[in-house]
């Protein structure tokens, strides 16, 4: 017919991950009831949010902890991971940010006080990279092995220790608290 058409797909409402449409007619050009030109889809879309997920994260601190050990600047750190599973390809770079659910004892040395559920006393949590050096709360990172158009499946590594409060007693018992993990993408 001498003329190019394009046709483009608007989105007019929610569409559910990983929907698949079928191949097939997708539209009809019609001029009154003479149907001039059909468009076929023959390719299959995948809708993918442009996120990742990622699973809540329990860190066992240990039971057997003694005043000796909380005194020290080499309190033991116990490592854990935040994992992110099926990032799609889409995802350039991934910020995260460290968000206190408890009051913050220091931002920038990336410590929290316990939660008001702990029985112990004197001592707070302190978190870490996995070079062990102190993150700061409330502060945006960059995950830096997410670069790259991959996609798939990775794991923060991170470090977690109690800190010593200085001037106050400590009190043996249960230990707990909690920080949000927040991702951004790019």
């Amino acid at each position: 017919m001498g003329a190019t058409y394009t046709l483009g797909l608007v989105k007019t409402g929610n569409i559910p991950t990983n929907t698949k449409p079928i191949n097939g007619l997708l539209a009809t050009y019609k001029k009154g009831d003479l149907e001039l030109i059909k468009f076929y889809l023959n390719l299959t879309i995948t809708h993918q949010s442009a996120s990742c997920k990622s699973p809540d994260v329990q860190v066992n601190m240990g039971t057997d902890h003694t005043v000796s050990s909380l005194d020290t600047a080499n309190t033991p750190k116990v490592a854990f991971n935040i994992n992110l599973i099926d990032c799609p390809k889409a995802i350039n770079k991934i910020h995260y940010t460290l968000k206190a659910n408890t009051s913050i004892i220091d931002a920038r040395a990336g410590i929290v006080e316990l939660s008001a559920d702990s029985i112990a006393r004197g001592i707070g949590l302190q978190l870490f990279n996995e070079n062990s050096q102190p993150i700061e709360l409330e502060k945006s990172q960059v995950f830096t092995d997410s670069t790259g158009n991959s996609g798939g499946n990775f794991q923060i590594p991170l470090k977690a220790a109690y800190y010593r409060i200085p001037n106050e007693s400590l009190t043996p018992g249960t230990a707990n608290s909690s920080v949000t993990f927040i991702m951004s993408y790019l």
